[in-house]
C-alpha cells in the first residue's frame, strides 16, 4: 500500500480520536453499510482505530489499532492488538488478548480474560475465566493461582500444563496438574488433586480429600461415586 493510500485511510479514520464523539463516515443508508470511524451503533462492516462510546455493532467490527471497546457485538469482532467487548455473540479474535464480560460463540486469542464464556474458546497461552460453559482449550491452561483461577467449568477443559478450578462439572484434561475444589466428572492428568470428588481421577497420583484415609491417595486411578 502506497503512502498516499495510508494517508487517505488515516484521514478517514480521524474521527475516532474525537474523545466523547462518535464521528464517522458511512457508505450506506443511515447506520447500515460500511463505516469508517467511531460510530455508536452500526449494522454492516465497521472499520475503526480506537473505540469510544460504542453501544452495539451488528456485523463485522474491525479495529486497525486493535483497541476494541464495544458494549455489544453480534457477528465478528477483530482487534489487531486485542478486543474488549462487554457482550460478544459470534466470533471474537484478539491478536494478543481478549477481555470480555460475556462471550457466546467462539473466541480465539493468546490471552483470555472473561467473566463467562458459552461456546468454544481456543487460547494460545493462558485463560482466566470465571465460568466456562462449553469447551476451553489452552496451551498452558488456566492460572494455577486461586485468586484468579477459573471458578466453574461446565463441559470440557483442556490445558497443556495446569487446569485449576473451584468447581468442575464435566471432563478436565491437563498435561501436569488438575486441581479442583469440587470435581463432578472425570479428570486426566499426571497429578489430580480434588477436595471433593464425585467421579473419577486418572493419573500417576490421584488425591481425593473426601475419600477414606486409606483411599485418599491412589496411583493410576481414584474414584468416589457418592452423591454430592
Amino acid at each position: 500500500m502506497s503512502v498516499k493510500y495510508v494517508v487517505i485511510l488515516l484521514l478517514i479514520l480521524l474521527p475516532t480520536f474525537l474523545i466523547g464523539q462518535n464521528g464517522h463516515f458511512s457508505f450506506g443508508i443511515k447506520n447500515n453499510g460500511i463505516c469508517f470511524g467511531n460510530s455508536n451503533k452500526y449494522n454492516g462492516v465497521r472499520l475503526n482505530l480506537i473505540d469510544n462510546n460504542v453501544d452495539k455493532v451488528n456485523g463485522i467490527s474491525f479495529n486497525v489499532a486493535g483497541l476494541a471497546f464495544n458494549k455489544r457485538v453480534n457477528g465478528i469482532s477483530f482487534g489487531l492488538i486485542g478486543t474488549t467487548d462487554s457482550l460478544m455473540n459470534g466470533l471474537q479474535f484478539g491478536s494478543i488478548y481478549t477481555f470480555s464480560t460475556k462471550i457466546n460463540g467462539i473466541s480465539i486469542t493468546p490471552f483470555l480474560l472473561a467473566s463467562e464464556i458459552n461456546g468454544l474458546q481456543i487460547v494460545g497461552v493462558a485463560a482466566f475465566v470465571d465460568t466456562t460453559n462449553g469447551v476451553l482449550i489452552s496451551l498452558f491452561g488456566t492460572t494455577p493461582f486461586d485468586m484468579i483461577g477459573s471458578k466453574i467449568i461446565n463441559g470440557l477443559a483442556i490445558g497443556g500444563v495446569v487446569i485449576n478450578s473451584e468447581k468442575v462439572n464435566g471432563v478436565v484434561i491437563s498435561g501436569i496438574l488438575c486441581a479442583a475444589d469440587e470435581l463432578n466428572g472425570v479428570s486426566f492428568s499426571c497429578f489430580n488433586l480434588t477436595k471433593s470428588l464425585h467421579g473419577f481421577q486418572f493419573g500417576l497420583i490421584n488425591y481425593a480429600a473426601n475419600n477414606r484415609k486409606l483411599f485418599r491417595v491412589m496411583p493410576f486411578m481414584n474414584f468416589n461415586l457418592k452423591k454430592n
